[in-house]
């Protein structure tokens, strides 16, 4: 299946993708309210509009940037921008944030990373979609890069800190592993050509001066998210919704080897 357009690929509810599985990972209650009874909006945070414009920016160019995001401004300072952003319908950026925006895009372009991906001619923006145990998934790649037999799945992310150790805590907190197994399952459905699977990150703060920062997600560490997400996406379809009881008998043991608390757990 192809989407034509962003609004098409976030409506279609007949794939899942990595956000759904996230939600569903976090409660499946919460899943059911979003997703389902629609009773609940994800909330549209600065940091998520920061990290959209920014994606939008360096991925697919100023004129897609300039189509979705303006800069706020007073009545007296541009009156003809002020009565255009009433009825826009685009996001407005505070003066702030736009020019941090710019900042973050300017630093990223320099990198040789980001060289590498432009003289690679990497994809961009890319929307793919297939099937995990027969269950429709989709997943949409900042980059994608296929050298030979080895493709490159390269996603930018936003922070506040760009040190390692806080990176890996991003990455089990925002289920970055996940998303990651995800986007590789579906590179090598689509791309039969394709035998090994990176998954890196580009990473920038949002500092007054950008820092930014390369990381390359183990392997060993994406794969064994294979079976939660397979779990939730069965507990999606079959509509298993109803919380996890919380009790003394399912608590983590914490501060100790897996071993350890195997033993523990048999108390």
């Amino acid at each position: 299946m192809k989407f034509t357009t962003d609004a098409e690929y976030y409506a279609d509810t007949t794939h899942l993708s990595n956000s759904m599985v996230s939600a569903y990972l976090r409660s499946p209650a919460y899943y059911k309210a979003l997703y389902i009874d629609k009773t609940i909006d994800r909330p549209i945070t600065p940091a998520l509009e920061f990290g959209s414009a920014v994606d939008v920016l360096l991925t697919e160019g100023q004129d897609a940037f300039d189509a979705r995001f303006s800069r706020k401004v007073l009545k007296r300072d541009d009156p003809d921008l002020f009565e255009e952003n009433k009825s826009s319908g685009k996001t407005i950026l505070s003066p702030q944030m736009w020019i941090k925006v710019h900042q973050v895009v300017d630093k990223v372009s320099t990198t040789e990373a980001f060289k590498w991906l432009t003289s690679h001619n990497a994809m961009t923006q890319v929307t793919l979609t297939g099937e995990i145990e027969g269950i429709k998934v989709k997943g949409k790649l900042d980059f994608l890069t296929i050298v030979k037999d080895v493709a490159f799945i390269d996603d930018l992310k936003t922070t506040k800190n760009v040190k390692p150790i806080k990176h890996l805590y991003h990455c089990h907190d925002y289920n970055y592993f996940n998303q990651a197994w995800m986007y590789k399952q579906l590179v090598l459905q689509n791309y039969p050509e394709v035998s090994m699977v990176y998954n890196r990150h580009l990473v920038v703060s949002k500092e007054d001066w950008p820092r930014v920062s390369t990381f390359i997600l183990s392997e060993m560490q994406v794969d064994r998210c294979e079976q939660a997400i397979k779990a939730a996406l069965h507990g999606i379809t079959n509509k298993e919704f109803s919380e996890k009881e919380v009790s003394w008998s399912n608590a983590h043991t914490i501060g100790v080897t897996e071993e350890e608390e195997i033993e523990w757990n048999k108390v």
